[in-house]
């Protein structure tokens, strides 16, 4: 079960035009996010948190977007760089030993 939704990507994008033509898009950069942030951390978050999308932490699920938005928006490296930077912090509070410095 997933913990991002496509309507709320859509409002943190701000994509407020009621088109649904790059959903299809949206969706695959929303898996992809959760599925870099399930290897960031070191454990599968919808499982933690027992598939209750509500009870995973704010960070993480804002961590998800800015991720996913990396994915579908063409953005100036630089600023691409801090936003994964800005992402890795706010999940890092949450991340498991991974053995790994």
């Amino acid at each position: 079960m997933t913990y991002t939704t496509l309507p709320d990507f859509k409002v943190a994008l701000r994509d407020f035009d009621g088109q649904t033509a790059l959903d299809g898009e949206y969706t695959r950069a929303l898996e992809a996010a959760e599925a870099t942030i399930d290897n960031f951390l070191g454990f599968d978050v919808s499982a933690e948190f027992d598939s209750d999308p509500f009870a995973v932490p704010a960070p993480i699920v804002h961590a998800a977007y800015i991720l996913a938005r990396l994915q579908v928006d063409a953005l100036d490296p630089a600023f691409e760089q801090q936003a994964r930077g800005a992402a890795e912090a706010l999940l890092r509070p949450y991340r498991r030993e991974t053995g790994f410095a």
